[in-house]
């Protein structure tokens, strides 16, 4: 029996001591406190953490420093993940910005929103027979600077049920403007006195206001607003390229009248039919005539649209000398930072009857610019206007609408416009050259003009 034990003893030792690869040493010197000292260069190697055989013999081995190693205890817990702050905690100014709404609730389940648009400009003009504004003396002066305040506009808008009965408000408190009467001596000594720069519609504020009732296919309008002739004309003004829209653009459109219409915009089509009043802005009519019109747009690919008008008087044409008809193309690309647009415009005036002239006109403007880093905007603009009377000559067709003492105007617009929150808040500079053709015992040297103007809108 004690041989055996014995022989046992040796051969768990010898187990043991190959295990951990350690030279023989008796195991009572391994246990004894008062060598833990000795003992321990060869205990560094016997515990490597990644010997994953070392584990089962230190297990069975009573030895108080393999049970003391600190290597395994000592490892760096796993760091905690970490937690990206909220979104919520963007920037108190987008916060307060976004907590301030933008429409105000009306009625039962209305809306109501409010806008403005603020332009002034100084202005330098430089040609001959240029009329002095805004207070003058009646006579012409050879140049003349001023400011004014071009455009004050406030406007509402609101529905009283959403997507199905809404209207639309919109006031000029710079309509009011008007320059001095001056007189102009056409062929054979006949004068023609200048009432105002602008139509009889510019002193009256109101402009826009039409009551809509809306369906998936058709917006029904009744109201005042601008007759659809020139895509220029029934451009926001926030959105000009210029100050001042193009003398064609004005003489054909950018005029307001009363009626009725029905409209609607869908993805690749826009229509607008209409019956207008064919008077100015807010007057009673005088007559049984109207205007009938019908504007087209279509949008075939992404930033491209291509549209045309037409328009002519109904009733009384062989009385009236209203009676008018007008066609239109137009075409523009708006994408990128790139813009460009075109229009063409062929009019015929007067009462239409056998041995009677009819005034023809026609008008043409190209315009486009470059915004470059979405703040500097160089802009160029185009534009002919020939008003042709060759039977009246002592008429003066541009006189009583420009105060041009010509039947023909070409302008070519140079400008740079740095758009400090896009639309919404701009300065303008232009330059521009308009060439006149003389008239009848009438020359006019062109006509130089420097413009500023600054814009806010919203």
């Amino acid at each position: 029996m004690s041989y055996v034990g014995a022989l046992g003893l040796l051969s768990i030792s010898h187990v043991a001591m190959g295990q951990t690869t350690a030279p023989a040493a008796p195991a009572p010197a391994a246990a004894a406190p008062a060598a833990a000292p000795a003992a321990a260069p060869p205990a560094a190697p016997a515990t490597p953490a990644v010997e994953p055989a070392a584990a089962p013999a230190a297990a069975t081995h009573v030895d108080a420093s393999a049970t003391m190693q600190p290597a395994p205890v000592a490892l760096a817990p796993a760091p905690l993940p970490v937690v990206e702050p909220a979104p919520a905690a963007a920037p108190a100014e987008k916060t307060e910005a976004a907590a301030v709404p933008n429409k105000l609730a009306i009625a039962k389940q209305g809306w109501l929103q409010f806008g403005a648009l603020a332009q002034a400009w100084w202005v330098y003009d430089r040609a001959d027979k240029l009329a002095e504004s805004p207070a003058g003396s009646g006579k012409f002066v050879s140049s003349d600077n001023y400011f004014r305040i071009r455009r004050a506009q406030l406007f509402v808008k609101g529905a009283i049920i959403p997507d199905s009965v809404e209207f639309f408000i919109l006031a000029d408190l710079a309509k009011t403007l008007k320059t001095s009467p001056a007189t102009v001596t056409g062929a054979n000594g006949t004068t023609t006195t200048i009432g105002s720069y602008y139509g009889a519609q510019d002193s009256s504020p109101l402009l826009d206001f039409y009551l809509t009732a809306k369906s998936d296919y058709v917006d029904f309008s009744v109201g005042q607003w601008k007759s659809p002739v020139s895509r220029e004309g029934v451009s926001s003004s926030a959105e000009l390229l210029f100050a001042e829209r193009a003398f064609s653009t004005r003489y054909f459109g950018d005029n307001y009248d009363l009626g009725v219409r029905a409209e609607k915009k869908f993805q690749y089509l826009k229509y607008s039919a209409q019956l207008l009043q064919g008077q100015t802005a807010n007057t009673i009519d005088d007559n049984k005539q109207k205007d009938l019109a019908l504007r087209l747009e279509f949008y075939p690919i992404d930033g491209i649209y291509v549209g045309g008008v037409a328009l002519a008087s109904v009733g009384q044409r062989d009385k009236q000398a209203s009676t008018r008809e007008v066609l239109e193309v137009d075409a523009g690309y708006d994408k990128d930072g790139i813009t460009l647009r075109g229009e063409m415009l062929w009019g015929w005036k007067g009462v239409d009857k056998t041995n009677t002239e009819r005034v023809k006109s026609r008008g043409m403007t190209l315009s486009g610019g470059y915004t470059i880093a979405k703040t500097i905007q160089p802009v160029f603009r185009i534009s002919d206007l020939n008003v042709d009377q060759t039977m009246n000559l002592k008429a003066l067709p541009l006189v009583s609408k420009f105060g041009l003492a010509t039947d023909q105007v070409r302008s070519y617009e140079f400008g740079l416009n740095y758009l400090i929150e896009g639309k919404h808040a701009k300065l303008m500079a232009s330059y521009g050259y308009f060439d006149f053709d003389s008239f009848p015992g009438i020359t006019l040297n062109p006509r130089h003009q420097v413009m500023l103007a600054a814009q806010v809108a919203y």
